[in-house]
């Protein structure tokens, strides 16, 4: 029987979970699942159109407060209607050199009382 909460991206083969390897706690679980919607393009999901932050969109937009501020409002929205168990503490967005897109979205699971963040960074040439 598979154990663990949900696949692991990229997929890669875990016999001794399952045939796939599988996420083993609430917290990796909770990290991959904002990872997943922040970088999903709306329209991308199928049968749900609005699922997703679309976050590469905002990758050649001029650096400003409104930018910055459309990211943040965006990720809040799409976290209180997909992920209602996490409460979005802070969200951190700057260029990294480069002119890469860097964001840290910190986090907080009431049920678990657990504080946490994950960061991703967007190269512009991708």
């Amino acid at each position: 029987m598979p154990k663990g909460f949900g696949l692991k991206t990229p997929l890669n083969r875990d016999e001794s979970i399952g045939l796939f390897a599988a996420t083993t706690n609430m917290i990796e679980n909770t990290k991959q699942n904002l990872k997943c919607l922040i970088l999903t393009n709306p329209g991308e999901r199928v049968m749900d159109p609005d699922f997703g932050v679309g976050i590469r969109q905002y990758l050649f937009e001029n650096y400003e407060p409104t930018v910055v501020g459309d990211i943040k409002m965006r990720i809040g929205q799409q976290c209180s209607k997909y992920l209602h168990y996490v409460q979005i503490t802070n969200v951190d967005v700057s260029l990294a050199g480069g002119n890469n897109l860097y964001v840290v979205v910190s986090f907080f699971i009431p049920v678990l009382n657990i504080n946490d963040q994950i960061s991703i960074l967007l190269p512009k040439a991708i």
